[in-house]
């Protein structure tokens, strides 16, 4: 199912797939090696991919929980230097994406 978004572009919504836990696997480990100086916790899967059986946005949503934003700041170079990329601070939380050649994080 296809809606459009206000930019135009479809939003594609996609029945829930049991590779969405497999690919965040993979990230996670990619990501536990890259911040594991700042973790402190595990990285968590969030987002509608994490509901089963809920159909959803083919985008792997990942929490990765560090002790406080100012100390954890070596965490976007560490995290750039694995593919992803840093966005804007939102929410108290710092926020990124992965470069768009990253298909290991694309159903």
């Amino acid at each position: 199912m296809d809606s459009p978004t206000t930019e135009g572009a479809p939003i594609t919504i996609l029945p829930h797939s049991a590779e969405w836990a497999e690919l965040l696997a993979s990230e996670a480990k990619e990501l536990r090696t890259a911040l594991d100086l700042w973790l402190v916790a595990e990285i968590e899967h969030i987002g509608s991919t994490a509901v089963a059986e809920l159909s959803a946005k083919p985008v792997i949503d990942i929490m990765a929980p560090v002790c406080d934003l100012e100390s954890s700041r070596g965490a976007i170079a560490a995290a750039e230097s694995v593919g992803y990329c840093s966005s804007a601070l939102r929410f108290g939380m710092h926020c990124a994406r992965t470069h768009p050649w990253r298909s290991s994080t694309r159903p």
